[in-house]
């Protein structure tokens, strides 16, 4: 009887300690530098194909971080922003983009702004979208 429970002890031991072993895996990280550096190629790459539209329009309100904009011709489905024109929220890229300060955008200036072709929009009214680049329109 003694025999088994040593037996049994040692072996329950054996287990133990076989499971308690550390395992160590390779590791597989990726620094956040060369993340962000294959998201940005696949980002720009997926930019160089999108098909983008153009419209024109005058700014009738400027807002701290959006314009509205009236009067607005265009490319393709410019009748969506004829009632009541359209909202455009201006990002620090746009801007950037644009090579523009938001104290450019005054009301009254005519502006182009060009949106991709299949743009996110509210369904508000008025739509609001953000644009891919605004161009200040000689008066």
């Amino acid at each position: 009887m003694i025999k088994k429970v040593l037996m049994m002890s040692s072996v329950a031991l054996l287990l133990l300690l076989a499971g308690c072993q550390k395992n160590e895996k390779p590791e597989t990280t990726t620094s956040s530098s060369e993340a962000t550096s294959s998201v940005s190629t696949v980002t720009s790459e997926s930019k160089e194909n999108e098909v983008t539209l153009s419209y024109k329009g005058s700014i009738s309100t400027v807002e701290k971080d959006s314009i509205q904009v009236d009067e607005v011709s265009g490319d393709k489905d410019a009748d969506v922003f004829k009632s009541d024109g359209v909202t455009l929220i201006i990002t620090e890229d746009v801007l950037k983009k644009s090579n523009l300060e938001m104290k450019d955008l005054e009301k009254g200036k005519k502006i182009e702004f060009i949106l991709p072709e299949n743009a996110a929009m509210t369904k508000s009214l008025p739509p609001q979208v953000t644009p891919l680049e605004i161009k200040i329109l000689d008066n």
